[in-house]
């Protein structure tokens, strides 16, 4: 017969043995030492000064006093003296200093822990801890609190699934990459990334974003230097009437189709939609300063009409054509003559110049025109033979006509010869010509 129990190493009453009661009270007092398992410390090295019948230490390396050498023992004051009783695999013990259970196991006493837990649901070797219950909370202890996700390598995967009757239809976090991203799934096998955060430089992408600079996807988020405000260098386009949603595009007058006519280089345009098919295009010109408005209406854009040239705003515009006609835009004068500019892009400008004959009774001058046309203009001239110089009075049938020649657009040149065989007037009289160009200043 064995003389002790093999779990809890307690003695055994023997056959014909004289004072059972001895050993029966040794193992009564293991077993008010170990059953409920509660100790007053772990790893205690440091026997207490005064300890109190039925005090339980789980000691710890370096036990020291009346430890020493009971390294790892439980040590129990029992009948005034300390009792050793060795822990065994599995043993459980509470804390009362760490208010925490603990399992003997691997020769140390280990917080607890489980391989597989199930809080009103059941667990299984992937979903090692499951729970089934209206809400789970994780609060705080002290300031805040943190859910701490962690994978292997960049190529696994850390994230939140969300299920809808046990099928994925949405999940974020670190999905086979270090760049975080939220997926959506309308059947939990076809995935889209929706959104993503690139890991080195906090920048998104994902089809909630602008494909493109010219991406107009409704419901798609609006990128910097895309189709949109906000952009330091617009996108260009190669074709306005392709430029339906709002925005700011840019066009290169000069390859570009549906551009107002007799522009050249890069111009910025201005796009607002007032419905699906109506709205407007309002295009500067960077060269020249011009404004320039056309309209979408019925998905149709109409002809682009001139809004404002040279700092003067177009005093009316038709819509008929979408050329503005007969509206004075500007006026002016200087050394040079007077100009008028309508808005239908035709300028007039006039001069008067007293030019004097020379030796040969001839009168030329050269005119630059006060505002430059943009191409040679028709240029006319007339005179007036009664206002003459003193030195003679020749009336206007005594002098030949005025010829007139469009040097340039920006200038033209006038000469006068008097009627051969007439001598009523010398070198340095002088007569009055009024001239006149005609032509287009856009």
């Amino acid at each position: 017969m064995l003389q002790r129990s093999p779990n809890l190493d307690m003695p055994y009453i023997q056959p014909s043995q004289a004072q059972k009661h001895v050993t029966h009270n040794e193992a009564i007092e293991q077993l008010d030492a170990l059953v409920g398992l509660s100790v007053k410390a772990f790893d205690a090295v440091e026997p207490p000064a005064n300890p109190v019948e039925g005090e339980r230490y789980a000691l710890g390396a370096g036990a020291n006093g009346d430890w020493a050498g009971q390294d790892g023992m439980l040590a129990v004051w029992a009948n005034g003296g300390w009792l050793y009783l060795a822990p065994q695999e599995g043993w459980r013990a509470f804390g009362e200093a760490e208010q925490a259970l603990r399992i003997y196991r691997g020769g140390q006493w280990a917080g607890l822990s489980f391989d597989q837990l199930g809080l009103g649901a059941t667990p299984d070797a992937v979903n090692r801890l499951s729970v089934a219950a209206e809400a789970t909370l994780f609060s705080h202890d002290g300031a805040g609190h943190q859910l701490k996700l962690n994978k292997a390598s960049a190529g696994d995967t850390a994230s939140l699934l969300f299920q809808s009757n046990w099928t994925g239809h949405a999940e974020m976090g670190l999905a086979g990459e270090n760049d975080w991203s939220i997926k959506v799934s309308p059947d939990g096998s076809n995935w889209t990334t929706a959104l993503k955060v690139a890991a080195a430089t906090g920048h998104l992408s994902g089809s909630a974003v602008q494909a493109d600079a010219l991406d107009a996807t409704v419901g798609r988020l609006l990128t910097v230097g895309g189709f949109g405000l906000g952009s330091s260098a617009a996108p260009e386009v190669t074709d306005l009437d392709a430029a339906i949603s709002g925005g700011i595009v840019s066009v290169n007058a000069g390859t570009a189709a549906n551009v107002p006519t007799g522009l050249s280089g890069r111009h910025a345009v201005f796009v607002a939609k007032s419905e699906s098919d109506g709205g407007f295009q309002m295009l500067c010109d960077q060269s020249g300063g011009a404004l320039f408005l056309r309209r979408l209406d019925g998905g149709v854009w109409g002809a682009w009409q001139r809004l404002w040239d040279s700092g003067s705003l177009v005093g009316s515009v038709s819509e008929s054509g979408g050329v503005p006609t007969g509206a004075v835009i500007e006026q002016g004068s200087g050394a040079n003559g007077a100009f008028t500019k309508w808005a239908d892009g035709t300028m007039i400008c006039t001069q008067t110049l007293d030019l004097d004959f020379d030796a040969v009774h001839r009168l030329a001058a050269d005119w630059s025109y006060p505002a430059s046309f943009a191409a040679p203009p028709v240029v006319t001239a007339t005179l007036d033979g009664d206002d003459l110089a003193a030195n003679a009075t020749p009336v206007a049938s005594e002098v030949g006509a005025v010829w007139m020649e469009a040097v340039g657009a920006s200038s033209a040149r006038a000469a006068l010869h008097r009627i051969s065989g007439l001598t009523d007037f010398a070198a340095g009289d002088s007569a009055r010509v009024y001239l006149s160009a005609q032509g287009r200043w856009f």
